[in-house]
Parts: C-alpha cells; structure tokens; sequence
C-alpha cells in the first residue's frame, strides 16, 4: 500500500527486453534460421544477444534482471517503497529530500546494468499514472475506462464482465448490483452463442461508467490502524479493508473493496460460513498488502449470536484462527454501511435440534402418481392436505415439505418425512443463502421453501426415517399411512408376508427351510424368525473361556479374520489382519471369503506388514483348505536390488508383491518398497535348472550323476504331494528330449517333426477362422523361420479383408513357399547367458528382420530368427529410418532372451550417427527419445555397422572391409528434401481446383466428408462421406490425394 502524503517518483524503462543481455553461453540457445526463397541460397542462422519476447520464461526474467538492477537502492534506503512490475518503477519516499537523493541513485543503477530510462515517461509531479490508475496526494482513481456497448456473443459479455471485475476493488459495487450482468454469461456455453444487454443490464453498465469517474480508494495513512468492515448488503457479504477516524472530513478511508463470488458453491450455504470466507479472503489481502493481518474486524451482528456460532460453526472457527486483534459487532454510521445496518437478519437457525411442541406432520411424494402428501393427526382422527407436482420424486418430495411449512406457519410443528434431501435442505435454508440452480422447477421450490423458513417465528424439528421399516410405534404408522396415500392402488403395498410368517410360526412352529419354501421368504429372513422365538431357540452350552496368544515380536503370530459390511455392496467381505505383538492392523475387501480371496488378502498384508512366522485363524474351511496354505507358503520370485548409495547389485532377495512402478522386497533389514528400475530378476546360472510349464516338467544339468539325483528327489516330492507321474511320458535321464514341442539335445533344438507334419497336413483355409487357425500353428513356428513376418502377410490382408475369403494361385504360390521353409527349419542353438549375443538387423518393405546369433567354436550359430512389421508411420520414412526402428524394435524383442545380457548390433546402417547428431529433425522428439533410450542408453548394448545385407551373408560370410555403400545421413536428406519441381509459382496452364476437408459433430454424431471444386462455376467435380473416425486434417489430406488422381 502507498502512504498518503508521500511524494511519488514513476519512471518508464525503454525497450526493457532489448536492453537485457543474453549470456554469451546462453545465446546459442535462443537460436532461430531465416529460410530463403526456393531456397536460392543456406538459411541465415541467427542468435538472439538480448531477451527475446515472446518466450514464455521472457517476463520472469525480466522481473528478476530489473529487481537485482534495484536490489542495491532498495538496501540503502530501507524506509523508501520501491515497486516495479515489468517495465514500470514506483518509488515513495517520506519526504522530498530522500526522493531527490534517491532519484540519482536510483538512475545509476538501472545505466549500471543497461537498462535505459525513457526521459519522458519519467512522472514527479500528481496526478501519477501507473498501471491504469491516476494517484493522487490522498486517494488513488481509476484511469477512464469505455465500455463496449455492443454486446453480441458470450465471448463479448464474458470480456465486459471481465474488466468490470477487474474494477471492482476500485469501485465498491456490491454483487447485487452487479447481478444482470452475471446473468448474461449463464445459459448456452458457445463462446459464439448469441448474447444481448437487457435494459437493465444497460442500466447497471451506466452505474459502473458512473463510478469510474466518482469513485475512489484512498493511500494509506501509517499512524492509523486497518479495520475490516463485513458488510451484508442483500445477504451478499461484502469486505471493506479501510482505516476510521473521526478527525477526518469523511471518517472512512477505503483501501480496498473485498467480494465474494457471485453464487456459493453449495445450494444452501449457511451466512456465516459465506462470512467466514470473507474474513479469509480480507486476512489473506491484508498480508498481501501489509505483511499482517488487520488490527479489528467489525462484524454486523450481535454478540449473542456471534458467540453461538462461533462454537457451533467450524468454518468461523478456521477463519479466526491465529488472529490476535480485535472484534467488534456494532458497525459504525456512514452511507457505505448503512445498507448493512438497515439489512436485519438472524443468524441463529430456527429449526431445533430437539422435538418441539406442537403436531407432528408426516409429508410424503411419489414421482409416479405426483401426488405431494402432508398428514398429520388432530384428535383421533387424521387429516390430510394433498398437492400435485410433475417431475421426479425429489421434486414431489419437496412439494410436500413446501405445504407442509405453508400449512403450519404460524405454530411450531415436527416433520416427518423419508427423504433423505428433503430433511437435509430443510434443516440449512433457516439461516442459509440459497444458489440459485438449473433446474427452473427445483428453484422455484427450494426459493419458496426458503421465503416459508424466512417468514417464521416459531421453531421447527425435522426427522428423517426409512421407510418400509415394519417398526411399531406412532411414527413409523404415519409415515406408512402417507406412503400410501402418496402411491397408487395399484402399488400400494401388498399383505406383510412377514408378519404372515411370524403368525404361522407363532402357532405351528415350522422350521427355517419350511418357512422359506411357504412364504417365498429369503434364507436369512427364515433364520431370524426361527431364533426370535422363545420355544424354538436353543441355547447350547456355554463356550469355555479362551485365551488369544500373543506374539513376543513383531511379526510372530498373526490374527486373521473375515466379517462383512453391506454397505460395501459386492465388496462386503472385509477380510481383517492383526499383529498380536504391535497391534497393527491391515484390511482388504473382497469379493468373497474363499481361499482365493484370503490369499489375496494376505498377499496384500505380506507386502505392507511384512511375512509373519504363523497366522492364528478360526479354522474355517477358506484358511484350513490346501489352496490357501500352499498359497501362504508358496516359494517368491528371486530378485536383486540396487544399491543407491554404493550403485551396486546385491541379493538375491524374495519379491513380495510389484506393480504401479513399484516392488516391495523382503531383505535382511525387513520388509522394503523401492523403484521398480531398481529391482530386477536374478538370472544368475546354476548348476542344476528345473523349467515348468503347467503340467510339464524339465531338468537340466552338466553332470549326469546330478541330474539323475535331483530327478529322483523330484519324482519322491511329487509322490509324496499325491502328483501322479506318467511313466509312457518320462524322459528319464536322456541326451535328447521332447520338451513343449522341441527336441533338445547338447545345446540345440529343433522343431517336432510331428508338429511339422500336422501343419503340412492342413488343406488351404477356407474361412478367416481356418485363418487364424493357421497363424497360431505357424506362430509356434517363427523363430526357426527368417523374415516370417513378411511370408504370411499374405494371410494377414486376407483377414482384413471384407466378405468371404477368395484364395487364387498366387496365394497357392505363397503358401508353398512358407511351408518350404517349415520343412527346412534350421537347428537353433540354445542361448548360453554368459557368452555375448550378436543380433544382425535389417529392413526391407516395412518388415524389420534378422537373426539372433552366438560364436561356438569360432562359428556364430543362430539363436533365434526375428521378424516385425513396422507400424504405419515408419513404413512411409527413409530405409535408413526404417533400419532405427527396426533395431528399436528387435533388441526389445532379443532382450526377451538375453535378459538384457551383452548384445551386438548389427546393421547396414548407421543407427548411432542417426541418432547422434543435432543438425536435423526428422522423427519426433517421443520417438527420438524412446529410440536413444533402447539403444544408446543400455550399457551392454554394441551398435556396429556391418555391409553384409541379410542373414545368409551374415551367418556364413565376412565382414567387408570396404564400408557402407552409402552415408546415411546424406541419403536420409536427399530423400527428404523439397522437391523442386513442387514450387509455389502458379502454373500458367492447366485446371484450378480447391479441396477441402470436415470433420464434425452433428446432433451428437461425428460427421466427415471432403469435396472438390473447380472450373467454371466452381462447379462440384467430386465430393463424398468419408468415415466417422477420421479427423479433420485426415479428410483434408485425402481430398488433395483424390484431386492429384
């Protein structure tokens, strides 16, 4: 804030961005090309010396350049102000002499540091212009403001309210004044939706106009304290932030006018929490402005009610807190509060928290028949008041509290009613400011429950009860009795079958099941009516007492149980674990309580508590099944962990639970959640492996003796399990097995020559169903057959095509070939983890394609062959684009084998200078980093460049020593450059033709279409619907093809 009486110094820095200069180690960074014509001749290449506009982080260094400019004037004179923003620098000193002795200094320093002042824009004398307002000696006016008249659109109310907001802490105009302008932005949200000022919209534009030139704020003045005015004109608080004192011509300084937004949040908000936000919105501006809080707050309301809501009302709690001045409750006399005082409201709620005397009315409504019912029982008999509303039941409901208080206006009265809402709303309209909805129907109801709850004297209680309860008792017969004069005959509620139920039991005494079947009653209902009754209910003998143990440690002895909340819908069965020792406590819901789900809930408690040494349970058949307990003691995933401090890999450690980036391990110190980056499987070779899959077993080792042992041990354990072994099936000890398909013998594997049989054996397909039959067996297959993928693209385009499949000789042709190929599948190696892999990659027609290899004996033997298509985008890039993702694409695949082992690549191109260098741009900076971080990134990961050309050459020929026949980066320019040919001179012969494309959403349905024109006329040479998927700038693309054909 800005003392009054100062004398004031404005100076106006010139071209402020251009006189701030770039580091020269920072200029190479704010780099930009200028491109020439057809390009006759290289881009000139240019550098910014100086701060740029436009650049997003420009204004905040230019903040920072012009404060450390004025941080030393600001040192050595402490009790001078000196504000800046941007370009504009407001200095205020007590005194002229300490102005003038600033004002050199002042200038020295911004020269100091290049910043130049405009002579004349420097201001020393009132009235002062700074940031749109005109300072004056005392006060401070806003700079004239013209306001559009012509409004059209929501966009232009949306701009006109807009600065009228802006305006308002200059303005002092209350939200009720303003409100037909806020009523404009409400209704269609289309920024061009058409929008009209309303007469007295105009009118209240002419008061804002008014007040821009009458109204003004004043400067502070130091010696007097800050007071904070809440005013209510209209039931809209509304904050003054000033300084009284009764010396002065006019008392009341303004400093600042604070408001509220012009609708709450809530569709009843009590006042005083609207009040409540008021004094935090006024506190927070207060410490804005002055650096703490005001010295008294002057409330309009009696200090009894103040009193009472202070201790009823948390908002006004938190809004008070820390505060250490003074609070009043009697406004001052002055016109600006005068409507506050002439406003008389209570903020003490008129409904009770405790049954009142008088009657008691039950309401009720049905959306189905509209009936609203009110019933209420005078003497003995019961009298009934009965409206109509349409719409849902909320809104009938309402209705009938709405008669209800209409009804009894003049006594206190109980209401009763089932609606949850209804009892709700009830009970916050008595002292509450009502928003107003969208709804026109539920407004017009909450506003005329409002002005009914407004206009009592008397008191009012209100219970809310469920219905359909069967309770005895007077209230639940009212609120039957209205529920049925609110429904129609036809769906009145039919003879109590469970009151049938408990009569026939009463006299026959049958059992639960007889009952069920009986009377159609649920198996619970049945249960309840048998143990409710004295002669039927057996009383076994007393349990003996027990005692629960208890841990001596943490993690000793678990307590597990299951119960059930039906509140949690499907999820009901909450399955609860406790520590014995430490009380600690984890809880799951679930789906069920069998032994699946508690497995899952231990799981959930292993990772977060940590593994117990044993679970105490109640023995039910989910804990005491063979499911849950090899569930509980199932062996864990063996994994090492990076260590932050010393980066290296220690374990291994067992894996409790992982997922969402996440992996929770369990390690000599206890249980520990760390970085699923830091976590990673150990692969460390034994010397006897044992692989499984579903019910087929494999065993592998280098000695025979040892393989043999641990078989017998295997084959006893599985006896003992009561796992039968197939003797027609054991493999016992051999050199070569078959093992899912494969033979393995010493290091290789090759295909079943059965399998192979079979797939020969199958006709030609006939359907997209012998299709895809196909491709699964073929699948299986792949990795013994090089490029696979582009040998049954064929059989891909089948499936993608509509209608029935035509199969012709062509398609005979490449069948054939494929299955050529299955009879001639090689022998693969298996991979050995401790020896290197090479992987050679090439491309060729959108198919990414190579061989896995490893050196045996000075020989390279392949591992596997790899074959992927190339996703659309990349299909339609360079072959040496091509080549990086198809490395991208085959490491990730070879990684699955080598297990991020030492791996070589090899290719034709040079993936790493593509990659590496900064000059051009031709792929996205997603990819660009996606494809860095697979092959630049991995530390065992080799890119070579290699001039064989497929995996033939590579598997039985040399490298050659002449180098790459083309350079990559050269190839990759040429191809992507502009044609010349396609300059922008217009031809002097042949056809004008405009294309364009839409896409757009019609009554909820997205169209798209294209069209051109051409000749005379501009007549429509072609147009048409295209699909509802493609977008704009695709339909556009498509009608340039189209004209180009």
């Amino acid at each position: 804030m800005l003392p009054a009486d100062w004398p004031v110094l404005i100076v106006d820095l010139k071209d402020c961005f251009f006189t701030i200069p770039l580091h020269p180690d920072d200029r190479p960074k704010f780099g930009f090309t200028v491109p020439t014509i057809n390009n006759a001749e290289p881009a000139q290449r240019y550098q910014w010396r100086v701060l740029p506009q436009g650049m997003r982080n420009s204004p905040m260094l230019c903040q920072w350049y012009v404060a450390r400019a004025l941080s030393g004037v600001r040192k050595r004179f402490p009790d001078a102000h000196v504000y800046h923003y941007m370009d504009d620098i407001l200095v205020a000193t007590p005194t002229q002499e300490e102005l003038l002795r600033l004002q050199p200094q002042l200038l020295n320093a911004l020269h100091s540091h290049g910043l130049q002042v405009a002579p004349e824009k420097v201001q020393q004398q009132p009235p002062w212009k700074y940031l749109g307002v005109k300072i004056l000696e005392r006060t401070i006016r806003h700079q004239e403001v013209q306001f559009v008249q012509s409004v059209k659109t929501l966009n232009d109310a949306q701009k006109l309210v807009g600065v009228i907001t802006w305006l308002r802490p200059y303005l002092g105009l209350t939200t009720a004044r303003l409100s037909p302008l806020f009523e404009l932005l409400k209704g269609d949200t289309d920024l061009k939706s058409p929008r009209e000022l309303t007469p007295e919209a105009r009118k209240v534009l002419e008061e804002v106009q008014q007040a821009v030139s009458a109204c003004q704020v004043y400067r502070i003045e130091p010696s007097i304290d800050v007071t904070v005015f809440i005013t209510t004109p209209d039931l809209h608080p509304t904050g003054i932030i000033g300084q009284w004192n009764d010396d002065w011509t006019d008392p009341l300084h303004v400093l600042e006018w604070v408001f509220l937004p012009h609708q709450p949040h809530k569709t009843a908000t009590v006042l005083f929490e609207l009040i409540a936000r008021l004094i935090i919105k006024c506190r927070q501006r207060c410490l804005q402005l002055m650096g703490a809080d005001p010295s008294k707050i002057i409330l309009p309301v009696q200090r009894e009610e103040f009193d009472w809501s202070y201790a009823n009302n948390v908002s006004l709690q938190s809004a008070l807190e820390g505060f250490s001045g003074q609070i009043t409750y009697h406004l001052p006399s002055h016109k600006l509060l005068q409507v506050a005082k002439n406003t008389q409201f209570s903020l003490r709620p008129k409904s009770s928290q405790e049954p009142v005397q008088g009657p008691t009315v039950f309401t009720d409504g049905s959306g189905k028949t509209g009936k609203a019912i009110v019933t209420w029982q005078d003497g003995s008999e019961w009298q009934v008041l009965e409206g109509h509303e349409d719409g849902s039941a909320q809104l009938v409901e309402l209705k009938a509290a709405v008669m209800a208080f209409e009804k009894f206006s003049q006594e206190p009265f109980n209401l009763i009613t089932d609606s949850a809402y209804v009892a709700d709303i009830a009970q916050r309209l008595s002292c509450s400011v009502l928003k107003e909805v969208s709804n026109p129907a539920l407004f017009d109801l909450l506003k005329a429950l409002w002005c009914a709850i407004q206009a009592r004297v008397h008191p009012y209680y209100v219970l809310h009860v469920r219905s359909h309860t069967n309770l005895p008792g007077f209230v639940a017969e009212g609120n039957a009795r209205a529920d049925k004069l609110a429904n129609p005959a036809w769906v009145a509620p039919q003879p109590d079958v469970l009151a049938q139920a408990k009569a026939s039991h009463g006299f026959f005494h049958q059992n639960a099941h007889t009952l069920q079947k009986q009377f159609q009653l649920t198996a619970t209902e049945a249960r309840e009516i048998v143990e409710s009754c004295d002669d039927c209910h057996v009383l076994g003998a007393p349990l003996p007492a027990g005692v629960n143990p208890r841990g001596l440690k943490a993690l000793e002895l678990w307590q597990t149980d299951v119960t059930q909340v039906a509140e949690f819908g499907r999820l009901k069965y909450v399955h609860v674990t406790v520590d014995t020792f430490s009380s600690a406590m984890w809880a799951s819901a679930h789906t069920g309580e069998k032994a699946r789900d508690v497995i899952a809930h231990w799981r959930q408690a292993f990772a977060v508590l940590g593994i117990p040494s044993a679970v105490k349970t109640d023995n039910g058949p989910a804990y005491a099944s063979q499911q849950a307990s090899d569930g509980e003691q199932q062996p864990r995933a063996k994994v090492r962990v990076r260590n932050l401090v010393t980066k290296q890999w220690e374990g291994p450690y067992d894996l409790i639970a992982m997922g969402r980036g996440y992996a929770c391990v369990s390690t000599d110190t206890g249980t520990r959640w760390l970085p699923s980056k830091c976590v990673r499987p150990d692969l460390r070779p034994q010397r006897q492996n044992s692989a499984d899959r579903q019910d087929d077993l494999l065993i592998a080792g280098e000695a025979e003796d040892k393989v043999q042992a641990e078989s017998i041990r295997l084959l006893n354990f599985l006896s003992a399990k009561g796992l039968k072994v197939s003797k027609a099936k054991l493999q016992f000890v051999e050199e070569e097995v078959k093992y899912l398909g494969h033979y393995l013998r010493k290091g290789e594997k090759k295909i079943d020559p059965e399998r192979v049989k079979g797939i020969l054996s199958i006709p030609p397909p006939k359907s997209k169903k012998q299709i895809r039959q196909l491709l699964g067996l073929m699948g299986y297959c792949r990795q013994w057959i090089e490029n696979y993928s582009t040998k049954v693209k064929f059989l891909y385009e089948k499936l993608s095509q509509g209608g029935l499949v035509k199969w012709d000789e062509k398609d005979d042709k490449h069948l054939k070939a494929l299955r050529h190929d299955l009879v001639n599948a090689p022998v693969l190696s298996l991979p050995d983890l401790k020896r290197p892999f090479y992987l050679f990659v090439n491309t060729d027609s959108g198919t990414a394609y190579g061989v896995l290899t490893q050196e045996w004996a000075g020989k390279k033997k392949p591992v596997r062959y790899l074959s992927k298509l190339l996703d659309p985008v990349s299909r339609g890039w360079p072959t040496c684009l091509q080549a990086l993702v198809a490395c991208a694409l085959l490491v990730e695949e070879a990684n699955k084998i080598t297990f991020n082992g030492e791996l070589r690549v090899l290719s034709p191109q040079n993936i790493r200078g593509i990659l590496q260098q900064k000059a051009e741009k031709w792929i996205t900076d997603a990819r660009l980093l996606k494809y860095e971080g697979i092959l630049l990134d991995s530390p065992k990961l080799t890119l070579e460049v290699t001039a064989l050309q497929n995996p033939a050459q590579f598997l039985y020929g040399r490298p050659s020593e002449d180098g790459l026949a083309h350079e990559c980066l050269s190839t990759i320019e040429e191809q992507t450059k502009i044609r010349p040919d396609l300059d922008e001179e217009e031809l002097e012969e042949g056809d004008r033709l405009f294309v364009d494309g839409s896409s757009r959403v019609i009554n909820g349905k997205r169209v798209s279409g294209y069209a051109i024109v051409g000749g005379e006329g501009l007549a429509v040479i072609e147009s048409g619907p295209l699909s509802g998927s493609w977008s704009a700038q695709a339909c556009e693309l498509y009608a340039v093809l189209r004209a180009l054909q």
